[in-house]
């Protein structure tokens, strides 16, 4: 991959971010976030992989690249899901309301529109209820308030 071209797109993706405009917002952010660390526990496998002093750790090493790629791809497929989930949305937040019926079909298109952005059961970027991967046997430390 050709580094220029590479850094004129991270730099139109953030500048886009940057702006006033609905998309990319926080949810897109945060899964390019989310494909990076995984891609740099990626990168501390294949680091650790093949080497004689970790060899007993070898299986273990194979199972969590091959989870860490599942979640960075993932994080890849949500990043683009968020956009595309809060483009109706953001439509919605420019309508008017200054009328009763307005502001009734306003709330209404809204409800309808927070529904679908969840209806993929990603529940956000993070790609699973808690927004996290688990991707050794440690166990997971509860979220707030479970």
């Amino acid at each position: 991959m050709e580094g220029n071209v590479f850094m004129e797109q991270w730099n139109e993706y953030l500048e886009a971010l940057a702006s006033k405009a609905p998309t990319p917002g926080g949810g897109s952010a945060a899964a390019v976030y989310g494909a990076i660390g995984t891609a740099l526990g990626e990168m501390v496998g294949n680091l650790t992989s093949g080497k004689k002093k970790f060899a007993i750790y070898e299986e273990d090493v194979q199972k969590i690249l091959a989870r860490l790629g599942g979640a960075r791809m993932d994080f890849i497929r949500l990043e683009k899901a968020d956009e595309q989930a809060f483009q109706p949305l953001s439509e919605v937040y420019r309508m008017k309301a200054e009328t009763k019926e307005e502001k009734t079909e306003k709330e209404e298109r809204m409800e309808e529109c927070l529904k679908a952005a969840g209806s993929d059961g990603s529940h956000g970027a993070g790609g699973q209820r808690d927004g996290r991967y688990r991707v050794s046997g440690a166990p997971r430390k509860p979220a707030c308030g479970e």
